[in-house]
């Protein structure tokens, strides 16, 4: 079998080919090139359409920086205060729960205090109870006694009384009597610092 020789592409296909790859690569570069500008000028007339300039623009974005950064320094603010309320209401949590405590602590303490107090106003009731019949009962027999004994010395007294004026009349007769042998004008007698006084015209007559 006989060896045949390759056949060379004609010259002018090669240049076109050529010629396409560089058309393609100068398409590419100018989509590239061009499609910022478009980019742009699309951008730009859209802003027309709402009527911003560049220098409004620009103005626009310094607002919007300046308004940024009020929102910024707000938020900081905020987030200041917001970290000193909740240290705040941490503080009230934990003053709260001791206020609870010392609650809990003075009604305990309150409960312990009324049930003693009870207990002994329950017990000094009671022992005033019982030592005021003791005593009502020891005064009641001391009244008693007192006045047996007030009656017995009465009923002295009396009979006392009786045999003293017993004894002045016997006395007075007596010694009057015999005053009277002397002197007959004696017919009574009269007591005088226990004494028998003989008279006329006395109280106490005498019989001889």
């Amino acid at each position: 079998m006989e060896h045949q020789p390759k056949k060379e592409k004609p010259h002018h296909v090669t240049h076109i080919n050529r010629l396409l790859i560089i058309v393609i690569i100068l398409a590419i570069i100018i989509i590239i090139l061009v499609n910022p500008a478009l980019t742009g000028y699309k951008i730009k007339s859209e802003f027309e359409k709402i009527e911003l300039s560049t220098s409004g623009i620009l103005e626009e974005q310094e607002l919007t920086k300046s308004k940024l950064m009020i929102a910024e320094a707000n938020l900081t603010v905020c987030s200041n205060v917001k970290e000193s309320l909740m240290s705040e209401l941490t503080n009230v949590k934990s003053s709260t729960s001791s206020c609870l405590q010392d609650k809990d602590v003075i009604e305990s303490t309150y409960t312990q205090l009324s049930n003693e107090y009870k207990a002994n106003l329950t017990r000094i009731r009671n022992s005033y109870e019982q030592d005021n019949t003791e005593f009502v009962q020891q005064y009641n027999l001391n009244i008693s006694l007192i006045n047996s004994e007030l009656e017995q010395a009465k009923t002295n007294y009396n009979t006392a009384n009786t045999n003293y004026n017993a004894l002045v009349t016997f006395s007075g007769r007596n010694i009057c009597c015999k005053a009277k042998i002397d002197d007959g004008t004696i017919d009574s007698y009269e007591v005088a610092n226990n004494k028998v006084i003989c008279t006329a015209g006395g109280e106490n007559t005498i019989t001889c």
